[in-house]
């Protein structure tokens, strides 16, 4: 995620100062390591509708202003990196995580929102590094709604049935955090 979220500095300054006619579909065919992490890179105008992808260069302008990683960033310029809760794509049709940065225009109005969509499992990538022994699991869980991104079990391939659920001790790890 922090490779992500640096990617998405540089190019959401770099879209700030050239403005929307960044080809985002040229820029991606260009950073190949970002194939490996991202199914798509969106972004989305002021106005919800897609206004670019690493997936095509004119794509069909759909409306994302109700999506929850738009709502975030146009209600509050505070937020900074977004995770949201796994949603199924738009434009992909598979089960996604959003990681989001808003947009600034020069007075530092809403412009927009660059938006990372990623497959839960990379989230658990670290799995292959990790030991996890005949019976353990990984689990990434939102800090502030306890909705489960990603998880990984040693004893079977990665299981996508909870992903998007809250956590079942939700207090628990709320509680943990402090």
């Amino acid at each position: 995620l922090n490779n992500v979220a640096g990617i998405m500095n540089v190019l959401g300054e770099r879209i700030e100062t050239q403005g929307y006619d960044f080809d985002l579909s040229l820029w991606a065919r260009q950073m190949p390591e970002l194939a490996a992490s991202t199914v798509q890179i969106a972004l989305i105008g002021a106005d919800g509708r897609l206004a670019g992808t690493s997936l095509e260069r004119n794509p069909v302008p759909i409306d994302f202003s109700d999506r929850e990683h738009f709502i975030v960033h146009r209600d509050r310029a505070d937020v900074g990196v977004f995770v949201s809760k796994p949603v199924v794509g738009r434009l992909s049709g598979q089960l996604l995580v959003q990681v989001t940065r808003r947009l600034n225009n020069p007075d530092g109005s809403f412009a927009g929102v660059l938006a990372f969509s990623l497959n839960p499992e990379f989230l658990t990538g670290l799995h292959r590094k990790i030991d996890l022994g005949k019976t353990g699991s990984m689990v990434l869980i939102g800090r502030d709604d306890a909705v489960i991104r990603a998880r990984f079990s040693s004893l079977a391939e990665p299981n996508t049935e909870l992903i998007g659920k809250a956590f079942p001790n939700a207090r628990t790890v709320r509680d943990a955090q402090s």
